[in-house]
This record gives C-alpha cells, sequence and structure tokens, in this order.
C-alpha cells in the first residue's frame, strides 16, 4: 500500500489504486489509469487507505472526523460514523478479518469496526503514545510506540499477543 495522504495502492488488487481529489474519492485501474468509480466526499482522508476484501475505509479530517467505509466494487457509502478525539495513528487497517482499526487517542487504545455495519467488535487499551503505525503480521496487529520505543502486538480480537 502507497504512504500518501492522496494515494493508496492496494496489495491486494494491485490492479487498482485509490485517489482523493476535487473533493471525491476514486478507484483507478492501475493498467490503464481509468476511474471505475468516483465517491463525492467533502472531507480529506487523514492518512491512509484501508482495503479490505470488499471494503475500504478511512478517517476523514475537516467537518469533524469521521471513520468511513465504502463498498470496494463500487464506492457506495457502507456506513460512516463520528470518530471523537485526535486519530495520531493517522491510517485506518484492515485486520484481515473482516475489521477496520483506528487509534482512539481519548482512551489511549485501538478500536476495531465491523467492515459490514461499522459496530465495535474490540477496543484494546494500548497506552499514551505519541506516533505509530499499524502492520499486520502473520494474524497479528503491531504497532510500534514512540514514546516506549517497544514494539505491541495484538491478535484479530484485541488480546495482546
Amino acid at each position: 500500500m502507497r504512504i500518501d495522504t492522496h494515494t493508496a495502492q492496494n496489495l491486494r488488487r494491485p490492479a487498482e489504486r485509490f485517489t482523493y481529489d476535487n473533493q471525491k474519492l476514486q478507484c483507478h485501474d492501475s493498467a490503464t489509469d481509468q476511474v471505475t468509480w468516483s465517491t463525492p466526499l467533502p472531507c480529506q482522508p487523514k492518512g491512509m487507505v484501508a482495503v479490505g476484501e470488499d471494503s475500504i475505509a478511512f478517517v476523514t479530517v475537516g467537518g469533524g472526523e469521521r471513520l468511513t467505509c465504502l463498498d470496494r466494487n463500487d464506492g457506495s457509502v457502507k456506513w460512516s460514523r463520528p470518530f471523537q478525539g485526535q486519530t495520531m495513528m493517522k491510517s485506518a487497517y484492515s485486520d484481515g478479518d473482516g475489521k477496520f482499526v483506528v487509534y482512539d487517542s481519548n482512551n489511549f487504545g485501538l478500536r476495531a469496526f465491523s467492515s459490514e455495519d461499522g459496530c465495535q467488535k474490540w477496543a484494546a487499551n494500548v497506552g499514551d503514545y505519541l506516533k505509530g503505525a499499524p502492520i499486520g503480521l502473520a494474524g497479528q496487529l503491531s504497532i510500534t510506540l514512540s514514546t516506549l520505543n517497544d514494539l505491541v502486538k495484538f491478535d484479530t480480537e484485541g488480546k495482546r499477543a
């Protein structure tokens, strides 16, 4: 996945990429650069777009932060929910098991939401940290915490591994 605030390259389906421009999130065919779908999005995604099997999710800024999930095939909005506090980890992450994970600075924790309906599936406290990025390794979610210089791992159910 490309690390850029405007574009995300998808590793699961390398033939597509996502861009944000002129208040629209667009899916492009990487081979032809043709736009396959376009969705109006008044608020810009913050960080990378997380790509799941059938969905994509992202946190938006401007006009109130929201966690939004789109159908990956046509760009229609599956769900969108307010997201309170600052998201120091600017990217949502797909755990590969139908959930999107984001950092909630109000509660110093990770929160996982269902890609289907946006319901919270689990929450885990990681303590206070300044910056980090989620990475997936063999069914575990790992985050490097900059304040502790430590690597914290969680399984796909939010338990420390």
